[in-house]
Formats: C-alpha cells, sequence, structure tokens
C-alpha cells in the first residue's frame, strides 16, 4: 500500500460526529435496510493528502463507519456515491478496510477520491453533502454467520473536518468474538473481560504543538475511560480499565508507528459482574485524544442502544 494512503488516515484525517454518534439520514430509503443495519459515521478526513495504493495523484478521504462487520472481498468503490452540494455526484477511485484491517475490526472503510472539486471547474471546492450506498456491499451483525446486502440506507448526511473526534460504538469482544479475538495480535493481554470502543476516526494522543509527530495514548487515556454497566439489581457501575488494547496496530520498516493507528481502542477489565450488561462508555476528561487534524476530544459518555 502506498505510504501516503495509510498514513494520512491518521496523520491528517478529520471527522465531524454527535456525542452519541450516528449519520444523519437525509431521506428515507427507497427498500428497506436490514433490521438492525446502521451506519454509524461519515465524516470527511484530509483534503488532497491522501493516494490510492500504487497511484501518485493525491485526493481526499471520507471514512465510513457501520454498526456491522462487511466484507471484504465485496467492497468497491462504486458501491458509494459522493454527492457534493452543487448536485454533481463523485464516485471514489479506491475503498480501502485499512488501517483498521484485522479479522476483528471491519466496521470501517476508507473512501478516498476527489470528493471537494466542483463539476464546472475542478479549481473550485464544493463541499461533499451526501454519501449514498447504492452497490453490491454485503455485511453481516457482529457474532453473525451469514453475510447479507447492505441495501436500503437513507443518503447520509457528510458531515465538515471540524468538529472534534467522538466514540460511536462500543460493544463486548467477550465472550462474543473470544475465539476471534484470541488471534488479534494487540489485543489486550491483561484483564477477564474486554470492551470495543469505536472513534470517528484514527486516534493518536492529544498534542497542542501542530508540529508533533503523532505518539501512542498513554496512562492518562486510559485512567479517563469507563465502562458503564447494568447490574442484574438494576444499580449501575462504572469500571475503570486496567489497560488498553489496539495500539500501535502498524508499523513501518518494521518499526511500530502511531501515525497508522486506527480509530479503536480496546478496554481491558479486571473484571465484570456476573449478569451485568454493557450500557455505555464514557471518556471522563477532554484532550485526550485527538483526530488527525489536530482537533482533541471532549467529554462524552456514548451510550449503547
Amino acid at each position: 500500500m502506498n505510504a501516503r494512503a495509510v498514513q494520512m488516515w491518521s496523520a491528517r484525517g478529520a471527522i465531524a460526529i454527535v456525542a452519541i454518534g450516528g449519520a444523519v439520514a437525509m431521506s428515507g430509503p427507497a427498500l428497506a435496510a436490514p433490521a438492525g443495519l446502521k451506519v454509524l459515521s461519515t465524516e470527511m478526513g484530509s483534503i488532497d493528502l491522501l493516494a490510492c495504493p500504487n497511484t501518485d495523484p493525491i485526493y481526499d478521504n471520507l471514512p465510513v463507519t457501520f454498526n456491522w462487520f462487511i466484507r471484504p472481498a465485496s467492497v468497491r468503490p462504486t458501491d458509494f456515491e459522493i454527492v457534493r452540494e452543487d448536485g454533481s455526484v463523485a464516485t471514489p477511485v479506491c475503498a480501502l478496510m485499512y488501517p483498521p484491517n484485522e479479522p476483528d475490526e471491519r466496521q470501517t472503510i476508507n473512501l478516498i477520491g476527489n470528493f471537494d472539486e466542483g463539476a464546472a471547474d475542478p479549481a473550485v471546492k464544493v463541499r461533499p453533502a451526501q454519501l449514498r450506498i447504492v452497490g453490491a456491499l454485503r455485511g453481516q451483525p457482529i457474532g453473525a454467520t451469514r453475510w447479507r446486502p447492505v441495501t436500503g440506507l437513507a443518503p447520509l448526511t457528510i458531515t465538515d473536518v471540524s468538529d472534534p473526534p467522538a466514540i460511536v460504538d462500543a460493544w463486548m469482544l467477550t465472550p462474543l468474538l473470544a475465539d476471534l479475538y484470541a488471534t488479534d495480535p494487540n489485543r489486550c493481554t491483561v484483564g477477564t473481560a474486554f470492551v470495543r470502543v469505536m472513534w470517528s476516526n484514527g486516534i493518536n494522543a492529544y498534542s497542542s504543538n501542530p508540529s508533533s509527530l503523532p505518539l501512542e495514548v498513554g496512562r492518562s487515556t486510559t485512567l479517563a475511560y469507563r465502562a458503564v454497566f447494568r447490574l442484574s439489581s438494576g444499580q449501575r457501575r462504572s469500571i475503570t480499565p486496567i489497560a488498553l488494547g489496539d495500539l500501535l496496530d502498524h508499523s513501518t520498516n518494521g518499526v511500530p508507528n502511531p501515525a497508522l493507528d486506527d480509530n479503536m481502542h480496546d478496554l481491558c477489565l479486571a473484571s465484570v459482574p456476573k449478569g451485568a450488561r454493557l450500557v455505555g462508555v464514557s471518556i471522563t476528561r477532554p484532550n485526550l485524544v485527538m483526530k488527525p487534524s489536530k482537533v482533541g476530544n471532549r467529554v462524552q459518555t456514548f451510550v449503547v442502544r
């Protein structure tokens, strides 16, 4: 893969999403979407900074995150249409399941192409406004075994690049995907229960220095997370993780490279009370993680629906 194509996800990508996630549908679907299928975030990343594999031109990117796992073999650029504010339509040059590329991470597709060039004059920038999913994409609910068509979704609002990163999904990795998670090279190595936290774009440790290189998050971020559970008694309990998994996802020339980090953390929990159900995940301090455009997170509680 062209180094620019993968690095700019985290080095220069950017996002916008509401606090509890969810791209906004702008009109009703022509066909009913499969029950439970949702697009969790659709936000522009970098502008004129990315390349597709084995190509030289520099493009824009748009990460799209689902609440289902997507079948990699079904992903085609023609599955997607980006509608600009002037009404013109762009098709991605490539659609990549990278950086989140492990078998237990298949919720995000990174679209790359010319999304902000005006139809009449490419030199005139026109904001991408809507995403339409139109092709033969296939997916399945997390933990399911049968691939299903990803169809019937309404056009989705593409949000801007200036909003802070946000948590858009959270779910228990265990016991749902215990066997698959055991093969993940970046899995939690401590604890007995693990929570996947999906962000709306690649994240690194926050820095106020605009010229700083991306760094991996540290202990302060671990201690700021809370996994919120509802006990069988009806009471709630917040659990602070003892560590984070899914760090330093990729390497450059054999050296771990935080610039290639993906859009998720795994919360490694010492234990969870029997019968407890995950109902939320909180990040309790601002400016602990940042998206690639150097915008830090806000305090947030994501509600698991």
